[in-house]
């Protein structure tokens, strides 16, 4: 017989005698259910409490001595606000990710937009509907200068020096002077306004690669001459992104990344267009169009393509849509004749409207 067999009879034998007769048995197991049930109450009462003392307990010990292997377990962090970044005419500024570029219907926005360079657009009386934000970005600040109220010489949070006022129906109106650029601020509260305002920056080449001034928009001349295999697309049918940039009078006036369909689009339309140019018939329009280098003149406006190929190489490509000058794209090497079809897949992430010739004529003008 083991130790612990010995003890077990011992203490039963001690017992034996506090057993109960057969006549208080009952009363006994009557006792015991009592005692039992308030047992159990205070079983429960001591649970409770335990939780409590673990719900204080957990927290205390996540965040006690960095010893700990609880250091790793923090708070999630606090989501950031999403936001676009608009490149325009030398300056960036940055909108809620959900606005979208030109919403609108007969020249009235539609929803939350960015208002830049849409080239045509219908006229007509609308509404503008309630509780829609809108920044319109021009490049003709001293036109509006002259209907600013209140008008106030600021520095926002990036050190840019701005002419901020109201103009009747049209919001705040911030002029940037360095740049010559006119944004007209229309928002549901003050808040985002200042918060547009203060993210103005002042930049050399936007968030999509684009320049913000541009002088070549034609093939450099040692490209044009050089010489070389047979090129056999226009576009690297491997591109994987492309950046739209548009430019007028040199300036940047919009951009976009292109990819997925749209990316696909531009490059089946330049590699299926007929090889070479196209031009307008002169007769169709005026000389001074192709040099007036005020607004709605063509002179120094034109499309660059950067397209961003599997290899990492980046093709770079140069567009004429208009009336002006040999119409199409080219890569320096080979080019694709306009066509509507190109003109409007370049167009569409840019989410502008533009205007083509009639009448087109093979090759460049005379």
């Amino acid at each position: 017989m083991t130790d612990i067999e010995e003890l077990v009879r011992a203490t039963l034998a001690d017992r034996a005698d506090d057993a109960p007769t057969p006549e208080r048995l009952a009363d006994s197991v009557r006792k015991r259910r009592h005692r039992s049930r308030r047992t159990r109450q205070a079983l429960a009462v001591v649970a409770v409490a335990a939780a409590t003392a673990a719900a204080v307990v957990i927290p205390l010990t996540m965040t006690g001595s960095p010893k700990t292997e609880h250091d790793a377990v923090t708070a999630p962090p606090v989501k950031a606000f999403k936001d676009q970044v608009i490149g325009f005419h030398g300056i960036e500024l940055t909108v809620p990710a959900t606005w979208k570029m030109n919403d609108l219907t007969c020249a009235t926005p539609t929803s939350d937009t960015v208002i830049r360079d849409t080239g045509g657009t219908t006229l007509c009386l609308i509404a503008r509907p309630p509780r829609v934000n809108s920044v319109e970005l021009l490049d003709n600040p001293r036109d509006w200068l002259k209907q600013m109220k209140h008008v106030s010489t600021v520095t926002n949070d990036h050190g840019v020096s701005l002419r901020r006022g109201t103009v009747v129906g049209q919001g705040t109106a911030v002029v940037v002077p360095s740049v010559g650029v006119l944004a007209l601020v229309r928002t549901t509260t003050p808040a985002l306004a200042d918060r547009i305002i203060n993210s103005i920056d002042i930049t050399n080449i936007d968030s999509t690669g684009c320049k913000m001034q541009e002088r070549q928009l034609d093939p450099p001349s040692e490209l044009q001459l050089r010489r070389g295999p047979f090129v056999p697309h226009v576009i690297d049918p491997t591109a994987t992104s492309i950046a739209v940039c548009h430019y007028e009078h040199n300036w940047l006036v919009s951009s976009a990344v292109a990819t997925g369909a749209e990316l696909a689009n531009i490059v089946h339309q330049a590699n299926v267009a007929r090889t070479g140019f196209v031009h307008a018939n002169p007769a169709d329009y005026l000389h001074s169009l192709c040099t007036d280098t005020s607004s709605g003149g063509e002179a120094g406006s034109g499309y660059v393509l950067r397209a961003h190929l599997a290899s990492g190489v980046t093709q770079m490509l140069w567009a004429h849509i208009g009336s002006c000058g040999p119409l199409g794209i080219t890569n320096g090497q080979r080019a694709g004749a306009l066509t509507l079809a190109l003109a409007k897949a370049i167009n569409a992430p840019l989410h502008r409207g533009f205007a083509i010739p009639g009448d087109l004529r093979p090759g460049p003008p005379p």
